[in-house]
């Protein structure tokens, strides 16, 4: 909700270790070589949206294009609608998910054995799975990105280049 329209003239330095936000001029903005840098790609709305893998079983992994929602505290959730590039896991939970803009989300809790972003590999996330017409209105989205995946890393939305840059963590190696 405050992402782009309030962010967007920055590179925006989320150090969840300090719980600090820096913001950086994007005209004199270099990250060191200690940070990954992956293609951060906008849509319609100014949503930062990444492409990311999923393996949901430990067959393969599967590309997905994820919509980063900040506000979410879940880790990943993935959208469930008649054609998906992936299959449900065989263990899930039907659960209540929480309240969105939409209403009551209701769907399902399981987990999923990787999450790919870049070159980093998260492993045994707990993932929600709900359906995409009543979570998101983002056409084309496999799911969404949240904070439960992103506390993870320190991260830099370099709006202005389009570029996300992420630094693993305290957190990282934390159990889902």
């Amino acid at each position: 909700v405050t992402g782009y329209s309030l962010f967007g003239k920055y590179a925006v330095e989320i150090d969840y270790d300090k719980m600090l936000i820096t913001l950086h001029d994007p005209e004199q903005f270099t990250a060191d070589p200690s940070w990954e840098c992956l293609p951060l790609l906008f849509k319609e709305n100014k949503i930062p949206w990444v492409d990311a893998e999923v393996n949901i079983d430990g067959a393969r992994d599967v590309p997905v294009s994820l919509y980063i929602d900040a506000a979410s505290n879940s880790g990943l959730e993935l959208l469930t609608r008649e054609e998906m590039n992936f299959e449900l896991p065989r263990e899930l939970e039907e659960t209540y998910l929480g309240r969105g803009l939409s209403g009551d989300i209701h769907g399902f809790k399981g987990r999923i054995q990787s999450l790919r972003l870049g070159s980093f590999v998260l492993d045994d996330v707990a993932t929600a799975f709900a359906a995409a017409e009543v979570r998101s209105k983002q056409k084309g989205a496999d799911g969404v990105l949240g904070n439960g995946v992103l506390r993870r890393f320190n991260v830099i939305f370099d709006y202005k280049n389009a570029k996300l840059y992420l630094k693993p963590n305290s957190f990282f190696s934390e159990p889902f």
